[in-house]
């Protein structure tokens, strides 16, 4: 695609204990260690089709949205940062012996416009992305403790129905007079994933009374499957359920 501004999800992943690493093995070896984590990151984020943008020494940079564009792009970004840790750590024991300390990842996430250059995948063009989105995310990163996943307050509002937060203190992004507020993923605690509503809200309730309505609307979607197009318009006082009414019909 051209140059432009695009919504994304952006996820930084560090591995922590590099610098150790570095100290007490060859480069050899070191390289060795970082393309089996490095390997098993490539598997997970293609699994939940996000894209490895960048990979410098013991960090990753990571782009869900882009190029491929899903609804539940900052939902995938936190599964994957959850498996990827989970796979690391799976792979610690390995090495322990010969680093002197164990392995883990920490990450940070954040949602948001990003401003991209040019990208040309079949033809290896990446142009740089770049954006308060990307640096907030490398701030979050920075901020993790070993085995921590920070979001940010754009992936903290989309996701908080189906992942357990934990708000953490306020921190500052330099070049930004605001500070922000970072939430950290409970690691192990998962709600009912929501159902979400083609406006970007989260919808977890169960829908009562709108049988009819929902076989009205299931009815236009398969004339439109067979070439027959309509237009509904959908009315009703806020709060009195049409966003819930639209999410059953897309789940």
């Amino acid at each position: 695609m051209d140059a432009e501004r695009k919504q994304a999800t952006v996820l930084f992943c560090d591995l922590s204990g590099y610098t150790a690493m570095t100290e007490r093995l060859d480069p050899e070896e070191v390289k060795e260690i970082m393309s089996r984590i490095f390997g098993e990151m490539a598997e997970v984020v293609a699994q939940y089709e996000g894209w490895i943008y960048q990979l410098i020494g013991d960090e990753a940079m990571i782009f869900f949205g882009l190029p491929k564009t899903h609804e539940d792009d900052p939902f995938r970004a936190i599964r994957a940062a959850r498996e990827i840790h989970d796979r690391v750590e799976a792979l610690s024991p390995q090495f322990e012996g010969r680093i002197g300390r164990s392995l883990s990842m920490h990450s940070g996430i954040q949602t948001g416009l990003v401003a991209t250059g040019e990208l040309i995948l079949e033809k290896g063009v990446y142009g740089e992305i770049t954006g308060v989105t990307v640096n907030l995310a490398s701030r979050l990163s920075d901020l993790a403790k070993a085995g921590e996943i920070l979001v940010g307050p754009e992936t903290f509002r989309r996701t908080q129905g189906a992942f357990v937060f934990q708000a953490l203190r306020p921190a500052q992004v330099q070049g930004r007079s605001v500070a922000f507020q970072p939430y950290k993923v409970l690691s192990g605690e998962q709600r009912k994933i929501p159902t979400i509503s083609l406006t970007g809200g989260m919808v977890s309730s169960e829908m009562v009374g709108r049988g009819r309505e929902l076989n009205l609307l299931e009815l236009q979607v398969m004339k439109a499957i067979n070439g027959q197009g309509s237009i509904v318009n959908l009315i009703g006082e806020a709060g009195i359920g049409k966003s819930r009414l639209m999410a059953e019909l897309v789940a």
